[in-house]
């Protein structure tokens, strides 16, 4: 492999690449990670790569990694804000941070990223340092404030640390498993000092290394140092029986006030109307419905449900009024009754059963053993 690269360092479009031209857009997956990697080796230094999707940002990845091993990197999140919120699988958000804290390196290196990924709000490079909590044997600091940095730090706290992005706190002794280290953390304090630090194992407790001093960076891509959203109206418009309509009035909005991606947006819904909204990824189909549901608050004009403006309203009230099926689907641990009932979990069984009847799943529940209160695991794989 490493001929094929030094035979395609030659090629133009490798010279192309070092020159910065745009090449690489009728290119399939295999030959632009060919050329990549063979100008990458030809003229070490960093490049970003954003492809349209994130299926092809995996792929180019994918075929990248054999070539460069460590020194590709790839950026992932969710198409969907609400998927990467609720959905998305620890393995990925623990990507997101070591990918973050790999960017911190200068070394050379390919980050590939997706559409998607780059349009979200991500911390600066020097936002992101400031909260990696670096500490040392010795240091001055309170036990509860290091439960409190951590928890700031994305970091979720358990009763006992088995795997990365958590902690555990007992005693005067905290155990963290940060993503950049490949064994659990112990620190012990005595008063307000830090004692000893040390790797343990994951299984026996047992300490495999003594540190001086360790480095631990944050457990998420979304710091809490960031301006909160705006409270509910305190005497909030009340709607009364909703009819549906809907109005787009010069909706300004960008992620920060700099960058704006919408500009002068209007239209209108009527009550009973069906619209498509069509276009390519990173188009802003998406947004458009987080703007609708105040996901995310507009920069100017404003979005009008039957007449009232949406940020009269209070936010639980404005989504009662909607109701979204996604392209991803997903179950919760629990009974088929609660998971069909969990946007409205004073719903009726006679209301419960109404609702599979619609959607034309009652006769397959009635089929299970237990019907409506078969209990589903974490992944509904007892269910096909």
């Amino acid at each position: 492999m490493n001929q094929l690269l030094k035979l395609l360092a030659h090629d133009p479009a490798v010279n192309a690449i070092l020159q910065k031209k745009n090449c690489l857009g009728n290119l399939g997956l295999q030959e632009e990670a060919l050329l990549l990697a063979a100008a990458f080796q030809q003229k070490p230094r960093s490049y970003f790569i954003v492809k349209q999707n994130l299926y092809s940002a995996q792929k180019l990845y994918e075929r990248l990694r054999p070539l460069l091993k460590e020194q590709v990197l790839l950026f992932a999140m969710e198409e969907s804000l609400r998927v990467e919120a609720i959905a998305a699988s620890p393995e990925m958000k623990a990507a997101q941070v070591e990918t973050l804290n790999r960017i911190l390196d200068p070394s050379a290196k390919i980050i590939i990223t997706h559409t998607g990924a780059c349009m979200r709000y991500l911390p600066d490079p020097e936002s992101f340092r400031s909260h990696c909590l670096h500490i040392e044997t010795g240091m001055c600091l309170d036990y509860d404030q290091m439960k409190q940095l951590l928890f700031e730090a994305g970091y979720q706290p358990v009763s006992r640390v088995d795997q990365p992005l958590c902690y555990a706190s007992r005693g005067g002794i905290i155990d963290v498993f940060s993503i950049n280290h490949e064994d659990p953390i112990r620190i012990e304090f005595f008063d307000n000092e830090i004692d000893t630090i040390r790797y343990f194992d994951i299984h026996t407790q047992r300490t495999k290394q003594l540190l001086q001093a360790v480095t631990i960076i944050p457990a998420t891509t979304l710091l809490l140092d960031e301006e909160e959203i705006s409270p509910d109206p305190e005497l909030p418009r009340q709607l009364g029986k909703p009819q549906g309509n809907v109005d787009f009035s010069h909706v300004r909005f960008g992620y920060s006030p700099d960058k704006i991606l919408m500009d002068d947006i209007s239209f209108s819904v009527k009550s009973g109307q069906k619209i498509a909204i069509v276009g390519s990824t990173g188009a802003g189909k998406t947004t458009l419905i987080n703007l609708l549901m105040r996901f995310y608050e507009v920069n100017g004009g404003g979005i009008f449900l039957d007449g009232a403006d949406t940020r009269e309203l209070t936010r639980a009230s404005l989504r009662s009024n909607f109701g979204m099926v996604l392209q991803d689907t997903w179950l919760f641990e629990g009974t088929i009754a609660e998971n069909i009932a969990y946007g409205r979990p004073e719903a009726t069984r006679e209301e419960i059963v109404a609702a599979a009847k619609a959607a034309r799943a009652d006769f397959f529940i009635r089929t299970m053993a237990h019907g409506y209160d078969t209990v589903l695991d974490n992944d509904a794989e007892n269910i096909s």
